[in-house]
């Protein structure tokens, strides 16, 4: 091998790493006729003369900035309506409609990989077993503070004792009733 393949061989290796991309792309993409100067040379090739649906496809998930994954009111309607100047996701974005359709498609996919994952690592509760389980919490608090009256009544001399008894039982009675219209 020549010095000159030989810094041929380097600079594809430092377009691909730069691009992220393998350097049997590049090499292709030096057959079809993109430069092998600078990674910025064929980076501006590459969006030049290459399709970008598949580079959108193959986009991962930190790739992809958050202010734009916006859902729209119609993200999920198989036509997206032509942008109204007053849309105001079309406005903040400044995306053709195409691309505003695409990219709130890949915040789907995005959410619902994210509910997978999280279904599958058992993070995800049935809401009827969230609200028995709440319930059983409430009950075991419920007894514990309407028993407090009688097990506290023998701290006190038996003069005050069933005042004392009767005030603490009020009290719990008023926490109950506020526990009780709690939101869940």
């Amino acid at each position: 091998m020549s010095k000159a393949d030989n810094g041929k061989v380097k600079l594809v290796a430092a377009i691909a790493k730069k691009l992220g991309v393998t350097e049997r792309s590049v090499w292709s993409w030096h057959r079809r006729g993109a430069p092998l100067t600078t990674p910025e040379a064929a980076s501006q090739w590459r969006d030049a003369n290459l399709s970008t649906s598949k580079r959108r496809a193959k986009k991962r998930v930190g790739d992809v900035q958050p202010s734009i994954l916006r859902i729209a009111p119609n993200a999920c309607s198989s036509v997206l309506p032509a942008a109204q100047p007053s849309d105001p996701i079309q406005e903040s974005t400044g995306l053709p409609p195409r691309e505003l359709l695409e990219r709130q498609t890949l915040a789907e996919d995005i959410r619902s990989k994210r509910l997978k994952n999280d279904k599958t690592e058992d993070l995800l509760t049935d809401l009827a077993t969230r609200e028995q389980s709440e319930q059983a919490r409430y009950l075991r608090l419920k007894s514990r503070l309407e028993a407090l009256p009688d097990e506290c009544e023998m701290l006190f001399p038996p003069e005050v004792r069933a005042d004392v008894k009767r005030e603490l039982a009020d009290k719990v009675y008023l926490a109950l009733k506020e526990i009780a219209q709690w939101a869940p």
